[in-house]
């Protein structure tokens, strides 16, 4: 990466970093879903936890009270804006399981899969899933973090590259 394209990725992580919002609230629809689908949990977005922002998701940290503890979940809307008919977001919902297999075999710690579905949101189908959040779990952010050691920045780095080298 050239020294300019660094500087540039540098303020942008740094910026995304220390906003500490979210980066994709939900929508009144996406909010009536969520409640549609866990009726008796209240759910919060997480005021404590962001993430950077996905390319292809909009992504949520959700936090929920369960017998005196507050527990986090991430909460993702896959293909979001993308404009899928039911077809197509069924097709990328079933390569979910063997994408994520993959990784796990590579090395990578996958968050758990706690529900997956296809639903219709504003004329577009998308794919919700509610998945473990790993604290800490954030490469974009742990790499801008002026106060992270080198060398745990190097290894994720080596590890990206080594995962992406494995595939043809």
């Amino acid at each position: 990466m050239s020294e300019l394209h660094s500087s540039i990725f540098d303020a942008h992580a740094a910026s995304i970093a220390g906003s500490g919002h979210q980066p994709f609230p939900p929508s009144p629809e996406e909010d009536a879903l969520l409640a549609e689908h866990e009726p008796h949990i209240a759910f919060r977005l997480s005021k404590g936890t962001s993430i950077t922002e996905g390319r292809q998701s909009r992504v949520s940290v959700l936090e929920y009270d369960h017998d005196g503890s507050t527990l986090q979940l991430v909460w993702k809307r896959m293909g979001a804006g993308k404009g899928l008919e039911d077809h197509e977001a069924r097709e990328m919902r079933d390569r979910l399981s063997p994408y994520r297999t993959s990784l796990e075999s590579c090395g990578w710690r996958v968050p758990k899969l706690f529900y997956t579905n296809v639903e219709k949101i504003g004329g577009e189908s998308q794919i919700f899933s509610y998945e473990e959040f790993i604290p800490g779990g954030d490469g974009e952010r742990m790499v801008a973090n002026q106060s992270e050691p080198n060398l745990r920045k190097w290894y994720l780095i080596d590890k990206v590259l080594r995962l992406l080298y494995s595939y043809s």
